[in-house]
């Protein structure tokens, strides 16, 4: 292609994006699609010095932040990346240009992947198929750098694409994050305990509570002070929820909290856990179903803790339901909660 020609091509583009742009701003698989030709085909040598000067122009031309057609062209490039790992596998996915996905999921599946093709692929597959959503993948994500050095990092890194699917996948706090985000667990509770008889309804029996919407949301790394730190503790997951609530009761909120935990020695060293306690109504450990962690888990809990264990395919069983705690701090919990929600 000579300079005329990738002059025209790239006029026609530049033409293309600002009319795409300013009539939908909301599709960004044709962004992708026609930024990715001009850098492929370098188009942008005609006029610019460097692909990223020309796409500093065009934000600029277009009255749009730079950062958003950096965004798209990385989600778009994530999402070939998923298409063609795809079809070395023999398994057929969507085209790209028949996904109804926003680039932010997109890129938070990156992030929260990070070098693990193979979670990068299962995590692309539950947001196409529209079982994950942007918030669930922001709370991964904050899961995964809230974690730090606790979150195993992958075990894929210095292994070629290819041989990764091979390999046995570890469970991280992002992991067990994503698996709190349904509310299905609640009915798995055992209520075979009389003191959480007495106070927690049964989620599987059909109670009428026709004018109180059921509400359940996960808060992670939820910041409580219980007075014998200089600096706030924060609770991995900290849970409001209604459904397990029984009508006509003075606390319509039942706040459940999840410490996460995915090392044994991690575990075994943890010695805060205990003043979680005061400020929820509900304290589960929540562990990868392998057996050395539960079994730590097991010997480390107390018997009024809850015990949830979560599988590779991101299954949660309760293997211990947790009582309901005297919760002498709860007014702390939930003005924070209020705070937080303002």
């Amino acid at each position: 292609m000579d300079r005329e020609e990738r002059l025209q091509a790239l006029n026609e583009i530049e033409g293309q994006l600002s009319q795409y742009l300013a009539a939908d701003k909301k599709n960004w698989i044709q962004t992708y699609l026609l930024m990715s030709e001009v850098q492929d085909k370098e188009l942008y040598v005609v006029n610019y010095r460097s692909y990223t000067k020309w796409v500093n122009h065009l934000a600029d031309s277009l009255s749009i932040h730079v950062s958003t057609l950096w965004a798209r062209l990385k989600a778009g490039k994530n999402y070939a990346e998923y298409a063609s790992r795809a079809r070395d596998q023999g398994r057929t996915v969507p085209k790209i240009e028949e996904i109804d996905v926003s680039p932010d999921s997109l890129n938070l599946c990156a992030k929260v992947a990070g070098k693990n093709a193979v979670e990068m692929d299962k995590l692309v597959d539950q947001v196409v198929a529209g079982d994950l959503t942007r918030e669930n993948l922001r709370q991964a994500a904050k899961a995964r750098k809230a974690a730090g050095e606790f979150v195993a990092k992958s075990r894929f890194d210095c292994v070629q694409a290819k041989d990764r699917t091979e390999m046995e996948e570890k469970i991280t706090a992002a992991d067990i994050i994503l698996a709190l985000q349904s509310s299905s667990w609640l009915f798995s509770q055992s209520t075979d305990n009389p003191i959480w008889e007495k106070v927690i309804t049964d989620p599987r029996e059909s109670v009428k509570k026709t004018y109180i919407k059921e509400k359940y949301r996960v808060f992670e790394e939820f910041a409580i002070d219980p007075g014998t730190s200089r600096h706030s503790r924060r609770l991995d997951a900290l849970i409001a929820e209604n459904i397990s609530v029984p009508p006509h009761t003075d606390n319509q909120v039942n706040l459940i909290g999840v410490e996460i935990k995915v090392d044994v020695n991690d575990l075994k060293n943890d010695c805060k856990m205990q003043e979680y306690t005061d400020f929820v109504d509900q304290f589960y450990l929540a562990v990868p179903d392998e057996e050395d962690i539960v079994n730590a888990a097991l010997s480390i809990k107390l018997d009024t803790w809850g015990l949830i264990i979560v599988s590779k395919d991101g299954q949660i069983k309760v293997l211990q339901t947790a009582d309901k705690l005297p919760a002498i701090m709860r007014d702390k919990t939930l003005n924070s909660l209020v705070l937080k929600l303002l």
